[in-house]
């Protein structure tokens, strides 16, 4: 009988050329996914090549992964807005962020910061990510547990949706950090 196997992806394309792609492969059927995992090897990242137990827990690893990717881009946002504030560069910024939780953010979109790229026909668009933002609220709903109102999570979605709003949804979701940027509103 056949399964159905969920197979998310973290990264674009050029992760997939390089064979870095983050990838979670969900099955019950231990069988298959092992297969599947051996299939999807070459454009997987071993190191985040991930085997779980159904579709439905890997679609989870990839909106996990969305998330922190979300909430570290708003952290970077702050950063820059904290360092402008205090007469630091954004290239100084992006520097001290270096030995930092956000080292790996700043590393990613830099180059967006620094005006290296433009954000237009984005990697990962504002209007993608924002659409994972609300489905992982609408998702933990009225749950209790300290953290559920998200709200990390939340203050990136409104500065997403500022861009949004702004007509900057088809961009890559860097947008947010441009100097630029919308404001938004608390």
């Amino acid at each position: 009988m056949p399964s159905y196997v969920g197979v998310p992806v973290i990264g674009t394309l050029g992760p997939a050329r390089n064979g870095s792609l983050g990838v979670y492969v969900g099955t019950p059927d231990e069988a298959l996914r092992a297969q599947v995992l051996e299939l999807v090897a070459p454009w997987a990242d071993p190191e985040r090549l991930r085997g779980v137990d159904s579709g439905r827990k890997a679609a989870v690893g990839k909106l996990l992964a969305n998330l922190a990717l979300a909430i570290s881009a708003q952290g970077l946002r702050e950063a820059l807005a904290l360092g402008e504030a205090t007469g630091t560069s954004a290239e100084e910024t992006l520097d001290m962020l270096g030995s930092t939780g956000l080292a790996f953010i700043a590393g990613m979109k830099g180059a967006f910061v620094r005006g290296e790229r433009t954000t237009e026909g984005g990697d990962f668009t504002a209007n993608a990510i924002a659409k994972d933002a609300r489905l992982m609220i609408d998702t933990v709903g009225d749950a209790e547990r300290p953290g559920s109102d998200l709200p990390a999570l939340r203050g990136a979605l409104a500065s997403l949706d500022a861009e949004i709003g702004a007509e900057h949804g088809e961009h890559d979701f860097s947008t947010i950090l441009l100097p630029g940027a919308e404001p938004t509103t608390p």
